[in-house]
């Protein structure tokens, strides 16, 4: 039952965001493109749902680039073939996150990262991303 939940939110998340793309010219997939601040509505809208955390880290900053999206906390995000980079940017769909320099949740940032765009983590001091542990 979960899982069926799960993908049904996760359904109506791309569903929104395919409708953002169709509405503002968004480029997708591989980044949002110009209107990203237009995607804010979506961030806002899906951290009041109470439902299941989700990021999305981008290979790019301002959200471009191969991305990956992240449900569950992540031992090593670049272990995953097609996404085997150092992300420069995230989206935080929902939930609460921390971010780790070293797999395994190891040597953590000092800050946690609630629903937003965040179009440069250099900006926050983070250079690194290999691991992140969801926290609520």
């Amino acid at each position: 039952m979960r899982n069926k939940i799960l993908l049904a939110f996760c359904v109506a998340v791309l569903i929104g965001l395919l409708c953002v793309s169709a509405q503002r010219n968004i480029m997708m997939p591989g980044g949002f493109g110009p209107g990203v601040s237009d995607l804010q509505s979506v961030v806002t809208g899906a951290a009041t749902t109470g439902g299941p955390s989700e990021a999305v880290l981008f290979a790019d900053a301002n959200q471009r680039g191969v991305h990956k999206h992240v449900f569950e906390s992540d031992a090593d995000v670049r272990a995953d073939g097609a996404f085997n980079v150092t992300p420069r940017s995230i989206v935080v769909l929902s939930g609460v996150w921390r971010l780790y320099r070293e797999p395994n949740f190891q040597s953590p940032y000092d800050m946690e990262f609630g629903p937003g765009i965040y179009p440069s983590i250099s900006d926050y001091g983070i250079n690194e991303i290999s691991s992140m542990k969801r926290l609520r």
